[in-house]
């Protein structure tokens, strides 16, 4: 399993699989990375990619935990995420998506104003 960059457990895990999708995953990362809230850590699991995904996410490495490795396909590395997973609410985005701003804080706000759910 790949390390973690959080020291405690964080409130989200946001799960990205990824297959050779180098036109789109360096803004689905950055859409993740630039959320206001910040109590998460962020996975990317990749099917071992030929394309330049591997240079963005080595980029990225000291800001969020990847995989790059052969898998059979998308359900199983989101899978891989949630073995390894340590949020408390999982998050699955596709590595061509991108959450807008405030998406994070909005369903921690909501959690918060709804404890019961």
């Amino acid at each position: 399993m790949i390390s973690p960059i959080h020291d405690k457990k964080p409130f989200f895990t946001i799960i990205t699989p990824s297959f050779n999708q180098g036109a789109y995953i360096g803004r689905t990362i950055e859409s993740v990375l630039s959320q206001s809230f910040n109590d998460f850590e962020y996975l990317i699991f990749d099917g071992g990619s030929n394309d330049d995904t591997m240079d963005i996410l080595k980029s990225y490495s000291d800001r969020i935990s990847w995989k790059s490795e052969h898998d059979r396909g998308q359900a199983h590395a989101v899978n891989k995420g949630l073995t390894g997973a340590q949020g408390e609410v999982i998050g699955w985005l596709n590595s061509d998506d991108i959450y807008y701003p405030g998406a994070l804080k909005a369903v921690n706000d909501s959690f918060l104003q709804h404890p019961d759910i």
